[in-house]
């Protein structure tokens, strides 16, 4: 409910109920609102000394998201609250209950997690036996890992399967990882079709982002592939030029789904940089993306990490929310899910 990805956007709302589900006594709905201290969900201000008391109150009651939430605060939060050994205690609680986000968790930690603690093995154990589960929380987590090379050899195949796997049960950020394979620079071959089916389904699960870019899709080839590929990339363009809001954006992106033709390239490149650097904070974030995966443009995580921070300063949420993501604080850990994976 939070983010609008896996259910419909209602941030104030859903916190309001929050709120009263948790004074009724209700500890999944004192984990949420918890949870929404912690990332600034719902127009909340983030909130380390709010999320603490309501996610250990929660998990004390066997609410093990509860368990597992707090224990990702103790482990990548503030120094204020962190505790790596209490953090890595209420994984193991969370995970030993069967609470597959607890299992997702603490095995991606024993993968990262630097020093003598590093255990790759029993890290890649803890989320294969997760994606068996259902749902396959484990499986998007696996994918990605194969999808960059991570710790296991880089296989994008195995990482479409896994993703796809994620997707068939509702999960919406998977879906999009899928279509995201499919596209230049996604390890498999450019495949128009397959990126929007994967958008499509993502889209259907209510992800935002995953809508757009399915427009986008439609706007340069119709719904039926029918729309001449030239005149769609044109509109894109004038929506840029004119200061559409989203309009330098959606160029971004159908750059980096595959769409448009080479010679046109650096122009529109050029129209979205330009566009970042007189304040369009949409336009940066997806050139900071393709700055930082290496898409369209040479790879430069330091020219991204340097775009995203502007439109951080900017007061681009999103942005900000994605630099904590890149750089997470010391010690390394794996940051909690950007969806909250109740169902």
């Amino acid at each position: 409910m939070m983010n609008g990805r896996g259910t419909r956007r209602d941030g104030p709302g859903a916190i309001e109920l929050y709120r009263r589900g948790c004074d009724a006594g209700y500890q999944r709905a004192c984990t949420e609102l918890g949870y929404s201290y912690w990332r600034g969900y719902g127009g909340l201000p983030e909130d380390e000394t709010w999320a603490v008391p309501l996610l250990a109150s929660a998990c004390d009651e066997r609410e093990y998201r509860a368990c597992a939430m707090l224990g990702q605060v103790y482990i990548v939060g503030s120094d204020a609250v962190r505790n790596h050994a209490k953090g890595v205690a209420l994984l193991h609680k969370a995970c030993d209950a069967n609470h597959q986000t607890g299992c997702v968790l603490l095995g991606t930690h024993y993968l990262f997690v630097p020093g003598p603690e590093r255990d790759a093995s029993r890290g890649l154990g803890l989320l294969a036996t997760a994606c068996r589960k259902d749902p396959p929380e484990g499986c998007a987590v696996l994918a990605e890992l194969f999808a960059e090379g991570k710790v296991v050899e880089r296989n994008a195949s195995e990482a479409v399967r896994l993703y796809a796997r994620a997707c068939d049960y509702d999960l919406a950020d998977a879906c999009v990882e899928a279509g995201n394979a499919y596209t230049l620079g996604g390890g498999m071959p450019l495949d128009v079709q397959k990126v929007a089916h994967f958008y499509q389904r993502a889209c259907d699960l209510h992800h935002d982002a995953a809508c757009v870019r399915l427009r986008i899709i439609e706007t340069v080839h119709g719904s039926g592939a029918r729309n001449d590929k030239g005149t769609g990339m044109v509109t894109l363009e004038r929506h840029c030029t004119a200061g559409v809001p989203g309009g330098c954006a959606a160029l971004a992106d159908a750059l980096r789904i595959g769409l448009g033709e080479p010679d046109d390239k650096e122009r529109y490149l050029t129209m979205v940089s330009d566009a970042c650097q007189n304040g369009d904070n949409a336009a940066c974030f997806s050139y900071a993306i393709m700055l930082w995966q290496g898409e369209i443009v040479e790879k430069d995580a330091e020219a991204a990490l340097a775009v995203l921070g502007k439109a951080c300063a900017a007061g681009d949420r999103t942005s900000c929310q994605l630099i904590r993501q890149l750089q997470p604080p010391a010690p390394s850990a794996p940051s909690a899910p950007s969806e909250p994976p109740a169902r």
